[in-house]
């Protein structure tokens, strides 16, 4: 397949990863999720490319999610650093206007955050595409930070600051801290909180979230405050949780303190639940876990040789057909064999694997720019690909097209 960049093809990892060092709870929860995904993303790939774990797959919502949590940052570490209580302060509109006003932080926020996504080569193809879209959405993640701000209070902001890193865990005092990063040592578990604010009699704990309610953020928080009981460096006077809140754009979700029984019990699911997690990731390959919720947005599905099978397509399908809310998403994935060439990018070909349409179907594939030099006999796996309406028999070509975020990798051939 000499034509075609090592990305495009489906090949294992050249090394598959070792037990992490470190747990968090969103580590925790991808490999729970699927311990097979856990590891095709975390392992290494020299022939993709130099750095650890495989390429992301860019996706905008995740991208405007942390340009905002970036802003964010930004912004409370300024006007607590400044001994501001809020944005309401007197003095905070100095220390913005030294920033360059909000708009000027969410668009270098978004720099930073688009630094690292313009040297990812999965990202390379549509790069200019996610950079327009991100420009045209940081006047919504502009209002989100305002929202936010509306409501955020440092009390004892006098004595705020941010985290030095892992090298400066020192003792945390009355104050407010942004990004402070906790430990269980004993567990191997770190967290990093996003606001933290410590009286004499307890700490209060706030994490910021600019996406939807998610149960998830509940469990995140009790575990916050697990690791703030154990990290005695941090916290050797073992000051108590009082208050735990989730702050979303529009309102904060306060979660009551818990109480000794709760954080004990807590801490108990979690010791199980990280003991079965790094069992389950020790095989090689670890197992998969094909599932509605871990496969529509998985972006290593066309390495896991679990999920191109038909069993697991149409069982895919018909749970998505079945669900609560059913996926009405115009995009599907499928494998097929190229059996001839219409012109640069149109060709006839079969479907080998797909939930929606039968095996042996016949299709019109047509491409835009796929990146790959697309020869008679290839065996491609196809992601969001577009499924015309047309063709009812099964003589009948479908129409297949790739839009601008589809992706198409290529199976090697067997010696």
């Amino acid at each position: 397949m000499g034509g075609i960049p090592a990305l495009w093809l489906v090949a294992e990892p050249t090394e598959w990863p070792a037990t992490p060092v470190w747990m968090t709870c969103s580590r925790l929860l991808d490999i729970e999720t699927c311990p097979r995904r856990w590891a095709l993303v975390s392992a290494r790939y020299p022939h993709v490319w130099d750095h650890a774990g495989y390429p992301d797959r860019p996706n905008i919502n995740a991208i405007i999610g942390s340009i905002a949590h970036l802003a964010l940052k930004r912004v409370i570490e300024a006007i607590a650093y400044a001994g501001c209580s809020s944005v309401r302060d007197s003095r905070a509109p100095d220390v913005l206007r030294g920033m360059g006003g909000l708009s000027k932080i969410v668009q270098s926020s978004a720099s930073d955050i688009l630094g690292p996504i313009s040297v990812n080569p999965r990202a390379e193809r549509i790069f200019d595409f996610l950079s327009r879209t991100v420009q045209s959405k940081l006047g919504e993640v502009r209002e989100k930070l305002q929202l936010f701000l509306t409501r955020i209070e440092l009390p004892g902001s006098q004595d705020s600051r941010t985290d030095g890193g892992p090298s400066d865990r020192k003792a945390l005092g009355v104050g407010t801290y942004a990004e402070i990063e906790l430990e269980w040592i004993e567990l191997g578990w770190r967290g990093v909180v996003d606001l933290m604010h410590i009286s004499q009699t307890g700490c209060e704990i706030v994490d910021f979230k600019t996406g939807k309610f998610d149960e998830h953020h509940r469990l995140q928080l009790l575990v916050y405050g697990v690791l703030w009981r154990h990290d005695v460096q941090r916290n050797p006077k073992n000051r108590p949780i009082t208050k735990l809140t989730i702050s979303y754009p529009a309102s904060d979700v306060t979660v009551p303190a818990p109480a000794d029984a709760e954080i004990n019990q807590v801490e108990r699911d979690i010791v199980a639940r990280t003991k079965s997690a790094i069992n389950s990731i020790r095989a090689v390959p670890p197992e998969a876990r094909p599932a509605i919720e871990a496969c529509n947005y998985c972006e290593v599905r066309q390495l896991c040789s679990d999920y191109w099978v038909p069993g697991t397509q149409k069982q895919l399908s018909r749970a998505r057909a079945d669900s609560p809310s059913p996926d009405d998403s115009p995009f599907s994935d499928l494998e097929v064999v190229i059996r001839d060439r219409h012109g640069s990018l149109s060709y006839d070909a079969i479907v080998t694997v797909s939930g929606l349409l039968e095996e042996g179907q016949p299709i019109l594939l047509r491409l835009r720019s796929p990146g790959v030099d697309v020869q008679v006999g290839d065996r491609l796996r196809l992601l969001d690909a577009v499924i015309s309406e047309n063709g009812t028999s099964r003589s009948e070509p479908r129409i297949v097209s790739l839009p601008a975020t589809s992706e198409l990798f290529v199976v090697p051939r067997r010696p």
